[in-house]
């Protein structure tokens, strides 16, 4: 069956289930949003972009919306606005937006359908991570939420099937599937392959699986399973660049009322090619990762962080400044007031692994730094 035919036996579902609605079902639409403004400090190393340098300010909004259509069927979406540096397309941008099906569902149990742009469900903070009241920093753990790699795990233009187990005192099982592809602002192939690159990523349609449980109210376990391949066309005049990874990665958190510890683990297996054969874009993209983060609540509205963050290429040829990331991080988010938010945060980082752009060795500058440092404060409201 196509992707195509798909569409279309979902479409044909989705009609069965709204031929008993009628218009006296459709709810007024819903809505909210936030504002965000800060600035973030990197020492070195064009963290913030390739021509506006190391440091600059960062603007976020977000504008989401849910229409219930009837008792089975919705349309949800979020419109967002990012201003981070020139590594990225800034601009308006469709977060997501799908048509919403309830396909069965009884006391226990619910199967939900989505068909659209749909965010990728992603570890702990994948499906938030531009919401700034929903995670836990300014600067997520690189290793598993890589700057450089965002669009990879955020959205898919496609279906998923959503599957839910309620099994009574707060005991939840979630099994999702998305099948679809990525889209990528034209800015994804400079990250890549230097400030001077021409051309657009162009995702294939790619898998996503993933499955949570939480036993109780304390503990939460995840794993996700991807593989997911993205083509540049003509990245040098008659070579296509290749890039083919599978991604797992672990989930694990533990909460109580005065704290939270979460972690999480990943490896990706794959690498980098070009077609026809061209020695110079190929390479290993083999590489595993994980962070620790532990989260001390001082009061009900102030919040105090630290974290451990490590990724590494295991690859042994590459030189021991590019193969590894790692972050010492702390940081305090206050909570003054029902819709406002005031974070800060730093960073002392060793290597550039994940840093743009990842196939430009020696970065913009000729000579990454080794041993560098960020400062990053954000104030956010939210209606």
């Amino acid at each position: 069956m196509t992707m195509s035919t798909r569409f279309r036996f979902f479409l044909s579902l989705i009609a069965l289930l709204s031929a008993s609605s009628s218009w006296a079902d459709v709810q007024a639409p819903t809505w909210g949003g936030f504002l965000s403004a800060g600035y973030i400090a990197p020492s070195d190393n064009n963290f913030y972009g390739f021509e506006s340098g190391d440091s600059g300010p960062i603007y976020e909004a977000g504008l989401h919306g849910r229409w219930a259509l009837s008792p089975r069927l919705s349309v949800s979406g979020l419109l967002s606005a990012r201003d981070t540096g020139d590594w990225f397309e800034n601009g308006l941008v469709v977060d997501h937006l799908s048509l919403n099906a309830n396909l069965w569902s009884n006391q226990n149990w619910d199967l939900h359908a989505k068909l659209g742009r749909i965010k990728l469900k992603n570890g702990l903070y994948g499906t938030t991570r531009d919401v700034p009241f929903t995670k836990p920093s300014i600067i997520l753990p690189q290793s598993i939420y890589p700057h450089i790699l965002r669009e990879q795990s955020l959205r898919s233009d496609g279906l998923s099937l959503d599957f839910y187990r309620n099994f009574g005192f707060e005991k939840e099982l979630n099994i999702n599937l998305t099948y679809g592809k990525e889209p990528y602002d034209p800015n994804m192939s400079k990250r890549f392959l230097g400030s001077q690159q021409e051309g657009t990523f162009e995702s294939e349609v790619n898998l996503s699986a993933f499955v949570s449980y939480r036993p109780n109210s304390t503990w939460f376990m995840a794993f996700q399973a991807r593989e997911y391949a993205m083509t540049l066309e003509q990245a040098l005049p008659g070579y296509d660049y290749v890039f083919d990874v599978r991604q797992y990665l672990a989930s694990l958190q533990y909460s109580q009322q005065r704290f939270e510890i979460s972690s999480e683990l990943s490896f990706r297996d794959g690498g980098t090619y070009g077609k026809p054969d061209l020695a110079v874009f190929t390479g290993s993209v083999d590489m595993w990762s994980g962070y620790v983060n532990a989260i001390y609540y001082l009061r009900p509205t102030v919040e105090l962080w630290a974290r451990y963050d490590h990724s590494q290429f295991i690859p042994d040829y590459i030189p021991d400044k590019y193969k590894r990331l790692q972050d010492i991080a702390i940081g305090t988010t206050w909570n003054f007031h029902s819709q406002w938010q005031l974070k800060a945060e730093y960073h002392w980082f060793k290597g550039v692994s994940m840093i743009p752009p990842i196939r430009d060795l020696y970065g913009p500058d000729g000579n990454p730094k080794m041993y560098w440092q960020m400062a990053a404060v954000q104030l956010s409201f939210r209606f």
